[in-house]
């Protein structure tokens, strides 16, 4: 069904929202107005959207993307901590309409504490008999005890790391990469009208099929 991603750099248009739920979205993050916890080294206002040059957040960032677009279940579990059962079999469903990833843009902002980061990830997505999708996410990286890293769902967000997500979320050279999707999404609805109509039968249908699983249990 689909093509490895391509390691190489992607975040979230219009179309490709009524496809792909982001993990850490903005929209994903709670507003809070508390303050950050003391151990965090830089308000969130100080820190700039940076190129990645991590070899270690590449590698898990494409893996990540690898699983979703091959239906690799356990991959994604063991990457994510604290993903859900509902997205899990919503990925697992969505797989089938992936051909590909590529086009993967990894930029990042320091996160609230250390050895933490918040991955922006810009990526074209290749649907089945369609043009290549623009979109963005928004990851948050966390390191194991071992050195190894892994994404951390916002379900296990403490008050103080929604707060600060949600404050870069907002800034504005994560708001000019949110432009950018947004402008190439236009163009692209511009060339194929039915593509928003696609994508959502695609939705509809990925979550009848969840929904049925889910029942079946």
């Amino acid at each position: 069904n689909a093509n490895k991603a391509e390691a190489q750099t992607q975040a979230d248009g219009q179309s490709q929202q009524e496809i792909q739920e982001s993990g850490i979205a903005s929209g994903d993050v709670d507003s809070s107005e508390e303050d950050l916890p003391e151990e965090s080294e830089v308000q969130a206002e100080t820190v700039p959207l940076v190129a990645n040059e991590d070899g270690n957040i590449y590698t898990l960032v494409a893996t990540y993307y690898n699983a979703i677009g091959t239906g690799d279940m356990a991959t994604l579990q063991s990457i994510c901590h604290g993903i859900s059962e509902n997205t899990l079999l919503y990925y697992e469903e969505l797989s089938g309409y992936i051909d590909h990833y590529s086009d993967i843009e990894i930029f990042t902002k320091q996160g609230p504490v250390e050895a933490t980061a918040i991955a922006y990830v810009y990526y074209k997505m290749g649907l089945e008999d369609k043009d290549e999708c623009p979109g963005y996410e928004a990851l948050y990286v966390c390191t194991e005890e071992d050195g190894s890293l892994y994404i951390k769902d916002n379900s296990l967000f403490t008050e103080e790391e929604k707060q600060y997500i949600r404050t870069a979320n907002g800034q504005v050279d994560v708001l000019e990469l949110d432009t950018r999707v947004a402008a190439e999404d236009s163009e692209l609805i511009a060339r194929d009208p039915s593509l928003l109509e696609y994508a959502s039968l695609v939705k509809t249908q990925v979550n009848t099929k969840v929904g049925e699983k889910l029942a079946s249990r």
